[in-house]
């Protein structure tokens, strides 16, 4: 009588799931391959894994509909669903699930992606052109903390992506700056110029890019002990963030 070990039950059992996943990565690759490049086979398994188990514990838990949750997750950030930026996290959302906010996972993509389109613009002309303003953004410019920083780190990103800033409001705008301060302190960021460089990158890449796997060279930099100070590692972080513009703009 033929015996299988449990081991041997359990590879059988999670067969269907590396499937899965496999067809997922496969998705990735073919719908933003330079990201999936640049995140690497490994990060990119692991980010697919936390994206199903993500898209389930977020209320949707269909093949399809995970395969929509992870393209919004290259899209718009891996925290795009509790991102205070993005207009279906306005407000106290603690506790709730995105399935509970935004209804079927079908008419929820087709808004965010209307909402791309009115941000990036035809082609994504308007995104080409904020990069290449934040590229050229001089941190001495970056208003000193206190009283205001709030309002003018809002003109500088309002300056750098006015049509991102048109459609998702100065609320909203706010909530992401008060969200990125504190943030930027966990790493020592405390200066001005990182801050705003910090504030910069979130408006840009989705508040969770300082996990985001796609964005392997910020969370590297933010993770490095050799950039123990925080003012350093501001500069670093805006050096990196310039030369990730130039090679994705191709110059």
């Amino acid at each position: 009588m033929l015996t299988i070990r449990r081991e041997q039950m359990e590879v059988f059992a999670r067969a269907p799931r590396v499937q899965f996943e496999n067809r997922l990565m496969r998705h990735c690759a073919a719908c933003f391959p330079d990201e999936c490049k640049a995140t690497g086979d490994y990060r990119l398994r692991k980010l697919v894994q936390d994206a199903i188990e993500l898209s389930t514990e977020q209320g949707f838990g269909k093949e399809r509909e995970i395969a929509y949750f992870l393209s919004l997750i290259f899209s718009l950030g891996v925290e795009f669903y509790c991102d205070p930026q993005l207009p279906w996290n306005f407000g106290d959302i603690a506790g709730s699930r995105l399935a509970d906010r935004v209804g079927p996972m079908d008419k929820f993509f087709a808004r965010a992606m209307q909402y791309l389109d009115e941000t990036a613009g035809p082609d994504n002309e308007n995104l080409v052109r904020a990069m290449v303003r934040a590229r050229n953004f001089d941190p001495t410019d970056a208003p000193p903390i206190g009283d205001g920083f709030e309002t003018g780190v809002c003109a500088i990103l309002k300056k750098i992506f006015p049509e991102k800033f048109a459609v998702q409001g100065e609320t909203a705008t706010r909530a992401l700056i008060r969200t990125a301060i504190p943030q930027a302190a966990q790493y020592g960021i405390k200066d001005s110029p990182g801050v705003v460089c910090y504030a910069g990158l979130m408006f840009m890449l989705g508040c969770g890019m300082h996990k985001d796997p796609i964005y392997g060279w910020a969370v590297k930099i933010l993770n490095d002990p050799e950039f123990a100070a925080g003012s350093v590692r501001g500069r670093r972080l805006f050096q990196a963030a310039a030369e990730h513009i130039s090679e994705s703009l191709g110059k």
